[in-house]
């Protein structure tokens, strides 16, 4: 099982904070190195990393892929951004109910639900799950290197960022479950998707066994605060 140490913020973190910002220099790369196989999955291998702060009031995170294939068609909030050109945090705090899933496509579209049972109900999906609202949705952070939508695909050398910042109170208001602190377990995986390219791929951090799928919370790799 993987396993990431979540750094503590030494300064104040801003969205507009790049890679290599002083405010980012403590915190952990993490870089997905596994990569789905089978059909329909391309050869093509985005370098996708991740690195994740916190403090008392947020989960302070920043994606960086090294592309070539770039697609941001979906605009609206809660649509498929997995089709898309996306980077995805899936996170299950520790005491909580549940994980909440972070989907952003190149551009800044999010998805985020809170699932409690994964499993796959005919006519209905999840077994328990619900969307987060509109104002839960707007209180995540987003900024990204690409500005507005890609609906036909970008072809050619591109490096784009995601940064991201999610505040404690709306997630732990949503899992219910307690505040982190240091030394504290939470479980994760970190996925890169391209479903709707013209070269799609699926790749995760921490293994996800024979089945395609991003929601199986027990093969989740483990996220220690620092």
């Amino acid at each position: 099982m993987n396993q990431y140490l979540i750094a503590r913020a030494l300064t104040a973190i801003s969205l507009t904070d790049g890679w290599d910002a002083e405010s980012r220099a403590n915190a952990e790369t993490l870089t997905i190195e596994n990569r789905w196989e089978k059909p329909p999955a391309t050869e093509h291998r985005p370098l996708t990393q991740l690195k994740l702060q916190w403090d008392d009031d947020a989960l302070y995170g920043m994606f960086r892929v090294e592309d070539k294939y770039v697609l941001g068609a979906v605009t609206e909030f809660m649509g498929p951004v997995c089709t898309d050109s996306c980077v995805e945090f899936f996170v299950a705090p520790a005491g909580g109910k549940g994980y909440c899933n972070f989907e952003i496509n190149c551009f800044g579209t999010l998805h985020v639900s809170h699932i409690e049972d994964p499993t796959m109900v005919p006519g209905k999906g999840f077994a328990v799950w619900r969307p987060w609202t509109i104002e839960e949705g707007n209180s995540v952070g987003i900024e990204t290197s690409i500005k507005g939508a890609l609906p036909e695909e970008r072809v050619g050398d591109c490096v784009w960022t995601v940064a991201f910042t999610i505040p404690l109170s709306t997630l732990l208001s949503v899992t219910g479950a307690p505040a982190p602190a240091k030394g504290t377990l939470w479980r994760a995986n970190v996925y890169k998707c391209a479903d709707k390219t013209s070269h799609p791929h699926w790749l995760f951090w921490n293994p996800i066994g024979e089945r395609l799928g991003f929601h199986q919370p027990d093969r989740f790799g483990e996220m220690r605060f620092d």
